[in-house]
Formats: C-alpha cells, sequence, structure tokens
C-alpha cells in the first residue's frame, strides 16, 4: 500500500483563491492517472475545462469502474462535493440522489475544491473526529480526483487505500478506513527519529515494512522489522511478511523497529550498519 499521506493545495485550470494556492497537485506521471489525463487533454486539446455536463460525464465512467484492493481513493468534502455535483447535475448509479447539496445553487461553478472542513490540526490528512461518509465527505477514486484537481486545484489531497473484505475469496467487496491506525516507526540507526506513519490493519506487514523503509531511505533488504512494544524487541516480524498487521496484533500507536540485520554464515556473523555504511564481521 502506498503511503496514506495528503498532497499540497494546488491551482487548477480554473483558478484558485489564495487559500489554495500552492504548487500543482499532479504527481501521477508513469501511471494510468497520467494516461487518462494525457486521453482527456486529448478530448479538450486547448487544455480548458470541459463544459459541466461534460465533467459529470467523465466522472460518472471512472467511478463506475470496479475498485481493485489498493487502490488510491481520496477523501473529498461534502459542501464542495454538493456544489460540484449541483453545478454538473452528476448523477452516476453508485451516488444517491441527494448527492447536490441543499444549499448549492445550480449552475454555479465551484471555487477551488476545499476540505479545510473536514481536515484536522495535526496533518493535512487527518479528518476531523466523528465525521461519516456521505454525511460529511464522499470517497471518489483516484482518477476522479486528479480530473477535479486539475480542473479546479485546491485540496489538500486527503488518500486513502481501498482494501478489499468479506468472508467469500470472490465476493469480497471494496471498502475505505477515513480513519487509519498511526504507527510510531523509529530505525535503530537513529532510535531517536521517530516516524508517524498511517496504516490498515488489513495491510501486510510487508506492505508497511516497505513504506517505513521508504520513509528512512532504507533498503529493505538490510534490514529487519520489529514490533517495538514498550521500545524493546518484543517480537520479530521479518518472519511474518505476508501476514497482516491484524494477524500479528499490531495495534493504534505501536511502536514499529526497523533494525539493521544480522546475518550468520558460518561461524561468522556478519552486521549491517547502515548508519555507518559499514559491514562488520565477527565470530
Amino acid at each position: 500500500m502506498d503511503d496514506i499521506e495528503a498532497q499540497p493545495a494546488a491551482d487548477g485550470l480554473l483558478g484558485g483563491d489564495a487559500a489554495h494556492s500552492g504548487p500543482a497537485v499532479m504527481d501521477v506521471e508513469g501511471s494510468s492517472d497520467a494516461m487518462y489525463l494525457t486521453k482527456l487533454r486529448g478530448v479538450v486539446p486547448d487544455g480548458s475545462v470541459p463544459p459541466a455536463d461534460e465533467q459529470a460525464k467523465l466522472v460518472e465512467e471512472l467511478e463506475a469502474e470496479d475498485i481493485t484492493a489498493g487502490e488510491q481513493m481520496y477523501i473529498i468534502s461534502k459542501k464542495w462535493w454538493g456544489d460540484w455535483c449541483a453545478y454538473t447535475n452528476f448523477r452516476a448509479s453508485a451516488w444517491d440522489s441527494n448527492n447536490a447539496a441543499d444549499d448549492s445553487e445550480a449552475g454555479t461553478c465551484p471555487q477551488s475544491i476545499d476540505n479545510s472542513d473536514i481536515t484536522g490540526i495535526d496533518a493535512d490528512d487527518d479528518l476531523r473526529p466523528g465525521l461519516e461518509e456521505d454525511r460529511d465527505f464522499v470517497i471518489v477514486r483516484g482518477k476522479s480526483w486528479h480530473l477535479l484537481s486539475e480542473w479546479y486545484g485546491g485540496g489538500p489531497a486527503i488518500r486513502r487505500s481501498a482494501v478489499l473484505e468479506g468472508l467469500v475469496p470472490n465476493n469480497k467487496r471494496p471498502r475505505v478506513n477515513p480513519y487509519p491506525m498511526k504507527l510510531e516507526v523509529c530505525w535503530g540507526g537513529k532510535p531517536d527519529d521517530v516516524k508517524p506513519i498511517k496504516a490498515e490493519q488489513s495491510e501486510t506487514v510487508a506492505s508497511l515494512k516497505e513504506r517505513a523503509c521508504k520513509a528512512f531511505g532504507l533498503d529493505t533488504d538490510k534490514v529487519e522489522i520489529w514490533d517495538f512494544f514498550h521500545r524493546s524487541k518484543y517480537a520479530k516480524l521479518e518472519d511474518k511478511l505476508d501476514q497482516t498487521l491484524d494477524e500479528c496484533r499490531v495495534l493504534e500507536g505501536q511502536d514499529i523497529l526497523l533494525d539493521d540485520k544480522v546475518i550468520t554464515v558460518g561461524a561468522c556473523i556478519i552486521a549491517i550498519d547502515l548508519a555507518a555504511g559499514l559491514t562488520g564481521c565477527w565470530s
């Protein structure tokens, strides 16, 4: 699963106010999202924003597609979404007839995407406590978000990963957890440098390790991951990479350690010190 994080606000083709100005949000080069945007620009050669009905059609087509596990989804304020629905008359089969905000003006082009009413204080991608889907926010696919961001700018982008749940393997349903748990991850080379990382209980240990190593700039092959309960090596998770965090009993707020690997070759113990860039051997 990719990092669950927010991206800075941006100005879209329709412009944006000072509260939402910032660097471009588009970070999807090389992805299917980027290819879709390239296709869109082919439909709108001059780079202008499509008419309202065309916007609704493009997003409706995207939202009708099946969601896959691990797919990046984005959370949008219901207030802004309602304004956009009223403007474009958006009605996809996956959405109910109450998408338009009650106080929105039909036919009025919305301003920049504004998620400030649903984001928390500590981080842009933290939601305020007690919010409910469909009442306070909606969740759209990554491709839909990138189109809306391209057209309107604003933000911040609130990204979550889709997981599949269900008792029958061939009948699992996609779900997005708006409130993922937070883990405190540190690396043995710099134990005081603790990085908070969001994770899903359905995520595998291997996925968490990959994302944690990326956060510290480490090679996954040169470190091993531990349950660092009470800041001590409680359980070695390196042997459980295929298991989920739930199966390994990793809980909200738990400490996780990335430790440099110690490899035994015959009578020789090889220690990899990534902080110093050295490898030692002793017997």
